[in-house]
């Protein structure tokens, strides 16, 4: 059995890489299950609902422009879901999984003691679909074309199955950048590699879009550029099928 150390663990809110602050992550998955016993039923009945997670991640108190403390406090009560990206244990490479979570702040406590750091800990409720999320690339770019490595067989999904990415665009040196997902039977190499429709963004500064689509898709995909203008720009890119679909 793989024993994996929770050093190397990455933690994303939207666009930022909070990483260097954070050192601690509870993340809980939730099976909602209403009981629906009737009088007739010799034993407890229930029904599955939709699943929800929690997640609580603990660091450090910084007060630097568009640091940890700034991003958290605006996010208090804008009413936005936030794009939640946690890599247990790996560094988000071509092919990590982590979870991709939207979620709302629920609360922000900021202990400061005399004898110890002042901390920042954050406790964030999903609202929306939960993704176990493949890394398909984590690189600067600074051109078109496929990633290299980013070509990954995730399986096939069949109609109504949401496949969702992520797209984080995390540094930014340059214009615009289009980003899109394609798919292929075979890795291209009898069936070409096509765009997966409603799988492509533009972005003109760091950000986050998530995307999705509910048509059945083909064992592969990859990442390509299809628009860049500019020196070179960072982006995370993670797919997967949301839970419950």
């Amino acid at each position: 059995m793989a024993r994996v150390s929770g050093a190397t663990s990455k933690v994303y809110v939207d666009e930022f890489d909070f990483s260097g602050y954070t050192n601690s992550i509870n993340l809980a998955f939730t099976n909602n299950l209403p009981e629906v016993t009737c009088f007739s039923d010799t034993a407890l009945e229930f029904v599955e609902g939709l699943p929800s997670a929690t997640a609580t991640i603990n660091g450090f108190f910084d007060t630097t422009d568009n640091g940890y403390d700034e991003q958290m406090f605006v996010n208090i009560g804008d009413g936005a879901k936030h794009y939640l990206g946690l890599f247990p244990g790996s560094d988000a490479s071509h092919g990590d999984i982590g979870y991709e979570l939207q979620a709302q702040v629920s609360s922000q406590p900021r202990p400061t003691e005399v004898a110890g750091a002042v901390l920042l800990n954050c406790d964030w409720t999903s609202e929306g679909g939960i993704y176990r999320a493949t890394s398909m690339a984590n690189a600067a770019v600074s051109g078109t074309g496929a990633i290299a490595n980013s070509n990954k067989n995730l399986g096939t999904t069949s109609a109504n199955t949401v496949f969702v990415a992520t797209i984080r665009c995390i540094a930014f040196d340059g214009t615009t950048i289009t980003v899109r997902v394609q798919e292929s039977s075979d890795d291209g190499s009898g069936d070409a590699y096509a765009d997966i429709a409603g799988l492509t963004t533009t972005l003109t500064a760091i950000g986050v879009t998530r995307v999705s689509t509910t048509s059945a898709t083909e064992a592969w995909k990859r990442v390509n550029i299809q628009a860049f203008t500019g020196t070179s720009m960072t982006i995370l890119v993670t797919c997967g099928t949301e839970s419950g679909t």
